[in-house]
């Protein structure tokens, strides 16, 4: 109910900066229901979604909304269910992130390969901050 609303909120607050949704347990419904309305603000730099309960699902909507995101300099997504193919989905969108300088995906239960290939990736892109 609230991320419907947060839906059709959140591309009215065109000067956004920080959007601070930690700890209110989105879970993947949520996350899909707000991640579209992302692209709808242009200033958005730090996103937090840490602590949602969020999986596989949360990360391919976060990921599909990524690129139209142009000013994001911050993504937290620690304390969730991510876990490896959700990682994937994560790594590959950061590439069109060009302002990107940190992401956290602490404590999304990530093997060794899925670190390693996230972390190929924030090195390509000079992420200058990866929180594991």
């Amino acid at each position: 109910e609230g991320a419907a609303l947060l839906r059709v909120s959140l591309p009215l607050c065109r000067n956004l900066e920080v959007l601070n949704l930690s700890s209110n347990a989105l879970r993947d419904e949520g996350a899909a229901a707000i991640a579209p309305a992302l692209a709808s603000c242009p200033k958005l730099s730090l996103v937090n979604l840490s602590s949602n309960s969020m999986g596989t699902g949360a990360a391919l909507a976060i990921a599909t909304s990524l690129p139209a995101c142009a000013s994001l300099e911050a993504l937290w997504l620690g304390m969730n269910r991510i876990g490896e193919r959700g990682c994937q989905h994560i790594a590959a969108a950061l590439t069109s992130c060009s302002k990107l300088r940190e992401v956290d995906l602490s404590c999304n239960g990530l093997p060794a390969s899925a670190f390693a290939h996230l972390v190929a990736q924030c090195v390509r892109m000079r992420v200058m901050r990866f929180l594991d």
